[in-house]
This record gives C-alpha cells, sequence and structure tokens, in this order.
C-alpha cells in the first residue's frame, strides 16, 4: 500500500527555521508520530528509499522524486522511541531497544509495491533467556556479518552480538559473541570493530578476523566519558567519535598506534557552545563528517584535517530552545544521488541536499610582543558572517577556518593587549599561514563621582562595574560618593551603576583616557536587573530548584521547555532568578517538594506620590507528574504589617511575560515594603514546576524629574504635535555641541524609543504605532539628566 503524507514545502519551513549553510531543503514528511533514527536503501532499479525508524515502527519511503516523496509502508511493532536500521542487499535489519522484537528482518525485494517483515528471536550459548532487544546495529556490508549492541545486560552484559547474513539474508543467524562488555554502539571496517563502551567512558577498539578469538587491540577514553558512537576514516587511521551529553564535542583521534591514541582536534558548532547542545552520532563520508545534533540539526564538517576540523555546511530542523533530546536523532549521508536524510524526532523525515566545499583554513601563531612568549588563550577570528572565533593553546598555536573563500580581515586579540588586524586571502582546500604579535595596553587610573540625580548629593556603596568582554573591573562608591579604578587597561567600557534605591544607570563607549566623567548622576527608584547582588534574599522548603540567580540555561521535557534558555530580552544584561539556571531535563532540576520563596530588600515608598507602579518579568512553567498542574507562581508584597497577594500565575508559558501592577492603595506605604515571589511543588503531585523571575522596578512618575540646575547649553527642546494620534517630533536646538542620549518611556517603565544625538540642533521622529497613553521623554549626557517631558499620544 502507498500511504502520502503531509509534505511542508521549502519556503513553509524556512519561514520557521534559521538560515541554512550550503544545505537546500527538498522536502519534508512528518509522520504525525515521534521518530528516532534513519538509514537508507537503493533497490536494484536506482530507485532511492529512506528507512525511518517511528515510534510505532518503520517507515519505508520512496525518494523516487526527492521533492515529493511517497511513504509505501510501516511496519506494526510494539512502541521504541529507539530503533536501528540498516540495510544489506535486497533487506533492511532493525532492532529495537524497547519490546521484545528481536532483530526484524524487512524483505525489500518487491518494492515499490510493498514490503514484508519478520521478527526473529534467539537463544544465545552460555546465557539464560533469549536475545530480543538491542539498542543499535551495524553491517558490515563486505563480509556479509551484522552486529548488534546495547541489548540485555543479562546477555554478554549488553555486548556485541555477532550475525552471519551471507549464508541466508532473510534468517540471519547468530554465529558469534562479541567481548562482554556493554557497547552502545558499534562500526566495523577491515576486521577492526569499534565498541562504544558508553558506561566505560571509552572506546574498545577489536581485531575480530578471527571470531573465534576476538582481541583488543586498544582504547581511548573520550572527552565527555559517554561514549556514543563512532566511525572511522577510509584507512582506519583516524577515528571520530560522539559523546551523548550536553555541550560535549565530536573528538578526532589518530589510530596509528593503537597503545598511544592520541586526540587530534575537537568540534562543536559555535553558533549554540554552552547552550546543552548535545552531539548523537557522527559518519564518516569523503573526508567530510555528517553529524546530527539533537536540537541543532545536521552539521557537516571538513575533516580532509583532522586536527583543524571546520564546519562546512548546516541544516537545522529545529527551532525550539537548544539542549535536550528534541530535533535531530539521525543523518544518513550515504545515498549516490548525494542527498542526506535527516530525521528529526519531532518533524519526521526531511531530505536535504547538502553543496560539500572544503575549508578555507587558517594558522599560525600569536605571541606577546614585548615579552618575546607565546601567547595561551588569545583570540583569533575571522570578519565574515560565519562563526569561527578559535583560542590559541599553551604553545600560542591556533587553527580555524571558514567554508567561503576570499579576501577576509582577521583580528587577534587578548586581554590586557591592543588587537591586530590582518588582510588574508583564503581559498577553500588550502591552508594560510598568518602570525600575530600583539602590544600590551596601557593602562590608567579613573575616578569619579556617583550623586544622586535630584539632589546632587554624593551615593554611598553604589557598585560601579566597567564592562568590556577583554576585561571588567568593579568598584564601591565610599563615602565622600568617589570611585577609584587605580590602575584599567586602555579599552572603551560600558559603566553600569547599582545601588538599591535608584534605578540601574548605564552609559556607553566610556574610554578612560578619553572621557571627561566627573559625576554619574543616578535617579531615585527600585531597579534590579539582576546584573550585580543587591541583597534578594532565599528561602523555602523545596529539595531542590531552589531560586538561584544567575546566566540561564534551556530546560526541556517531552512535553515542552521548562525554563528559558535567556533572561529577560527587556532587560540590561543576561542574568535574573531562576529555579533551575543549570538546564538540563527538567526532571532532575525543577522545584520539588516544597516551596522556594525570593523575596527582596526592603524598600521605602512613603515619599512616593501617585501612579506607583509595580513591573517584573516573569517565566511559570507547570507540567503533569503524577496529578494533572495544579501548581503555582505567586507575587506578594508585604509592607512590614500586612501582606496582599498580587498576582498567581498557573499553567506554563513559552515565552517571557511581563506584569505591571498599580500599588496605589492596595496596601499603606511604609518603609518596610518587600516583593515576595514564591513557587511550589506540592508533594503528592510530584509535577514539573520552573519559574523566573527579571528585571523588577517600583517607579512613579515623580521619579523622572530633571536635575535641578540644567546645563546652560539646552537652549530648546520640543515634542510637537503634543497630544497626536500619528507620530512626534522632538527638535532640539542647543548653543554647543554635546553627544546625548534620548529616551521615551511608558508609565509602566517600559523603554520605548533610544537614540543617541550629537551636534547643535536636529530632529527626530517616534510613536508610530505606539497605543494611546502618557509617555515620558528624558534626555541624558554623560549620566547627567538634562530634561524630561510628557508627549500624550490620542
Amino acid at each position: 500500500m502507498k500511504l502520502t503524507l503531509l509534505l511542508f514545502s521549502f519556503l513553509a519551513c524556512l519561514s520557521s527555521l534559521d538560515a541554512q549553510l550550503n544545505a537546500t531543503l527538498r522536502s519534508n514528511v512528518d509522520f504525525g508520530v515521534n521518530v528516532n533514527d534513519i538509514w537508507g536503501y537503493v533497490a536494484p532499479d536506482g530507485t532511492e528509499y529512506a528507512l525511518m525508524g517511528l515510534d510505532t515502527g518503520i517507515a519505508v519511503i520512496s525518494l523516487a522524486e526527492p521533492d515529493a516523496p511517497v511513504v509505501i509502508d510501516v511496519t506494526s511493532q510494539p512502541t521504541s522511541i529507539w530503533r536501528d536500521i540498516k540495510s544489506y542487499r535486497g533487506f533492511a535489519y532493525a532492532t529495537a531497544d524497547q519490546g521484545s522484537y528481536g532483530l526484524t528482518v524487512i524483505d525489500l525485494r518487491e518494492l515499490p509495491e510493498k514490503i514484508s517483515y519478520q521478527p526473529y528471536t534467539y537463544e544465545v550459548p552460555g546465557y539464560p533467556g533469549t536475545f530480543s532487544r538491542a539498542h543499535n546495529l551495524y553491517i558490515d556490508t563486505l563480509s556479509g556479518l551484522l552486529f548488534t549492541a546495547g541489548g540485555d545486560r543479562n546477555i554478554n552484559d549488553g555486548g556485541v552480538l555477532i550475525f552471519d547474513l551471507k549464508e541466508n539474508p532473510a534468517e540471519p543467524r547468530l554465529i558469534a559473541q562479541g567481548p562482554p562488555v556493554y557497547a552502545h554502539d558499534v562500526y566495523v571496517q577491515d576486521d577492526i570493530m569499534y565498541a562504544s563502551e558508553i558506561y566505560l567512558g571509552e572506546l574498545g577498539i577489536y581485531n575480530i578476523s578471527d571470531l573465534a578469538n576476538i582481541t583488543k587491540l586498544g582504547s581511548t577514553q573520550t572527552p565527555y566519558r559517554f561514549t556514543h558512537n563512532a566511525w572511522s576514516n577510509q584507512d582506519g587511521t583516524v577515528v571520530y567519535t560522539t559523546d551523548e551529553v550536553a555541550n560535549a564535542s565530536v573528538a578526532a583521534f589518530d589510530l596509528t598506534d593503537y597503545n598511544d591514541i592520541e586526540l587530534l582536534d575537537e568540534y562543536r558548532p559555535l553558533t549554540s557552545l554552552n547552550t546543552r547542545t548535545i552531539p548523537h552520532n557522527v559518519h564518516f563520508i569523503n573526508d567530510y563528517l555528517s553529524i546530527s545534533y539533537y536540537t541543532d540539526g545536521l552539521r557537516v564538517v571538513d575533516a580532509s584535517d583532522p586536527t583543524n576540523l571546520i564546519e562546512v555546511a548546516n541544516y537545522d530542523t529545529y527551532d525550539g530552545p537548544d539542549g535536550g533530546f528534541n530535533g535531530d536523532w539521525g543523518a544518513y549521508p550515504f545515498l549516490p544521488s548525494g542527498l542526506t536524510l535527516v530525521s528529526d524526532r519531532q518533524s519526521g523525515l526531511f531530505v536535504v541536499d547538502v553543496n560539500y566545499v572544503r575549508a578555507a583554513r587558517l594558522r599560525g601563531t600569536v605571541n606577546d610582543g614585548d615579552a618575546d612568549v607565546p601567547l595561551n588563550g588569545a583570540r583569533v577570528e575571522i570578519l565574515t558572517e560565519q562563526a569561527n572565533l578559535t583560542n590559541t593553546d599553551a604553545t600560542g598555536n591556533y587553527a580555524t577556518g571558514i567554508a567561503g573563500e576570499g579576501s577576509y580581515q582577521v583580528v587577534a586579540s587578548a586581554e590586557g593587549f591592543y588587537p591586530d588586524t590582518v588582510t588574508v586571502t583564503l581559498t577553500r582546500g588550502e591552508e594560510v599561514m598568518q602570525d600575530f604579535t600583539l602590544t600590551n595596553r596601557q593602562t590608567t587610573a579613573f575616578a569619579f563621582v556617583v550623586a544622586d540625580g535630584q539632589t546632587g548629593a554624593p551615593v554611598v556603596d553604589v557598585r560601579v562595574d566597567l564592562l568590556n568582554p577583554d576585561g571588567t573591573y568593579t568598584a564601591l562608591s565610599d563615602s565622600a560618593g568617589a570611585v577609584r579604578f587605580a590602575e584599567i587597561f586602555d579599552y572603551d567600557y560600558t559603566v553600569v551603576a547599582t545601588a538599591w534605591g535608584y534605578q540601574l544607570e548605564i552609559l556607553e563607549e566610556v574610554h578612560p583616557m578619553q572621557t571627561a566623567l566627573d559625576t554619574f548622576f543616578l535617579d531615585r527608584g527600585y531597579e534590579d536587573s539582576f546584573v550585580t547582588d543587591l541583597g534578594w534574599t532565599v528561602s523555602g522548603n523545596a529539595t531542590r530548584g531552589k531560586w538561584e540567580r544567575g546566566v540561564p540555561t534551556a530546560t526541556y521535557n517531552i512535553e515542552g521547555p521548562g525554563q528559558p534558555g535567556e533572561d529577560s530580552p527587556w532587560d540590561f544584561g543576561d542574568q535574573g532568578y531562576f529555579t533551575d539556571p543549570a538546564g538540563g531535563n527538567s526532571n532532575s532540576r525543577d522545584v520539588d517538594r516544597g516551596e522556594t520563596q525570593l523575596r527582596s530588600p526592603l524598600f521605602d515608598l512613603t515619599d512616593y506620590g501617585s501612579g506607583v507602579m509595580l513591573t517584573y518579568d516573569y517565566w511559570f512553567s507547570n507540567l503533569s507528574g503524577n496529578l494533572p498542574p495544579n501548581d503555582s507562581l505567586t507575587v506578594a508584597l508585604s509592607n512590614g504589617d500586612s501582606t496582599l497577594t498580587l498576582a498567581v500565575y498557573r499553567g506554563a508559558v513559552t515565552e517571557w511575560q511581563r506584569d505591571t501592577i498599580l500599588l496605589d492603595g492596595l496596601l499603606p506605604f511604609t518603609g518596610e515594603m518587600q516583593l515576595i515571589v514564591t513557587t511550589a511543588d506540592e508533594n503528592s503531585s510530584d509535577n514539573l514546576v520552573e519559574a523566573a523571575f527579571d528585571n523588577f522596578r517600583v517607579l512613579d512618575s515623580l521619579m523622572l524629574s530633571p536635575t535641578p540646575s540644567l546645563p546652560q547649553n539646552v537652549t530648546r527642546v520640543e515634542v510637537y504635535p503634543n497630544p497626536t494620534s500619528d507620530v512626534f517630533q522632538l527638535a532640539y536646538d542647543l548653543e554647543t555641541a554635546i553627544t546625548a542620549e534620548v529616551e521615551i518611556f511608558s508609565v509602566t517603565g517600559q523603554r520605548m524609543f533610544q537614540q543617541r544625538i550629537t551636534g547643535r540642533r536636529g530632529n527626530l521622529t517616534f510613536g508610530e504605532g505606539w497605543a494611546p497613553g502618557l509617555y515620558l521623554v528624558r534626555i541624558t549626557s554623560g549620566g547627567r539628566l538634562l530634561q524630561v517631558g510628557k508627549a500624550i499620544k490620542r
């Protein structure tokens, strides 16, 4: 029977996925159920087929028209989320790691009309019970031998079993056993067996030329000690491995000496570093690696130089967050047509046309020109759209490259040194040598005063951070409001000032050797984007998943996302409070068996006027456990005498939310106000509970008032027409040229518009598409508030 499933067009898929590199989607088949592994088959008439593992069986798909695949049939088998498939002559062979179907033989000889299939189980000499499941299999088509791996631990400890296919491909015969060591996967070439011994964290290499006397040649630990699969190059001198853990690499090992196996290089997708992305399987084809990354899709790497692995193509099939076991399970690159078959767990089969290009490589050293020694940890980057940043090793050496070719600027940099930029011409398939010599940066002292923007009085204990990717410095203001940095490097910095009772203040592009900054004024108010620790406290009896301040990594679960992969998109910095900032599977780190409570420092609202607004951003995810989701995220306000619940959130959200609450009249304002954010997991439910909190602000309209004495160089600033139902114009006419910043805020404190102005006079337009309401206009220069005004949108 022939089943035609829904095909998503090329343009429809591209609309929801990121841009791809040297890869084109030909078609996509969604089966309506989750899928797992993928393999291919070529019929005697040359027709290519995809063999797709579904949770419910094996699908056989004709690729006679790659842009319109046709599902021929699907085997009906017990549910398993783990299947593996390989093909040999006119048959396909499949295993599952759930159920008891053993080894399923699928007869493909009557394609495209039909298929038939038969499962086989086996008695294994020396062990009770029968062989009825395995995690993976491999077929050495030259020898006609089939190898299973990852079976029942009670049979050969889940190690390799070997079957003969030559005698009768329709009925495989068990003929030998590998070493009694659990192997998650197995690959064989030229009588050498590569066993991914996942629980030992190593790759075992065996000589199987004599199946009655299999001998171990050597082994090596893989970088992340959870060896998932391996594949060698054509002559067996290099093997490539994956570790199925977050942030792991694909590693290349030199096998010229089995007694001294050397790590040559490690590859990771640079676009998703440290986002808990997991590599799954690697295959070798014509000096390329075809790699399936769960949430990162297909990655193709030029391995013609195994000491410098360079990504040259990619196609991401999954548009969800990084981290976890969603997305791309497998990739099959061996079809004669050159097409790659990709299996996405949620979205099915992707037929991808890869443009295989050789990398243009760059190699060299970076040296300290003053000390005449190599620099460890220096950064080298080719300035192009493809991510390629790399670091030097302890000997000052670096190796990098890109998929493109042409003339590029290359920058070498290191903390405490001036960067060196050169222009190089890169050619695909070739390597260019380029050395760099860096000189030490100058250092300087830097000091200024932090003052109250309304009174001009010094502010004590303000934390001031000077931020630059190559160097960060921190100081506290003293009793006179003075902030002193005795010796800092000559960089452009972002100056960030935080203090409880004041709004976050940020000043961009401050160069200590060029900028005259005498006084940095702070506006009153309460604001915390958690770039620093301003004294929030955590309590509660939850056994895990307690509130933590940090940079988040996404968590995931089969039902949906748990934690976001980033802090609020509407504040400065990348930190917030999270019940699980470490990321990973929600099952292992969510809030459990109790509550966790986050409390702000006390804040004083006794001198606040009317229109006092509380705003904050949050994320809450509550997924099912033993009972339907019944947990919540609660935000409450205390004035020291009474506590009032402001908001209760239930269910699950998949993106950051903002809430704004008018505090007037809810509780009497005191000097002991406190915000309390609580989430909990009821003991009986064991639901998945994740929460996040960020971008806290308490302000009123009087907070945005100008400094009492305005600079004399402000002659005229006018907003017109005002009120208006259209757009606003802001005109400025100054006596002298200055650099200032214009910001427009909604009454909830959301910044709606920001633009730098320079020179003596000019005109800005803002407000298109804004909702009716009151907006506050603020102009600052050098940390000093110059002027504020109001704009009313009808």
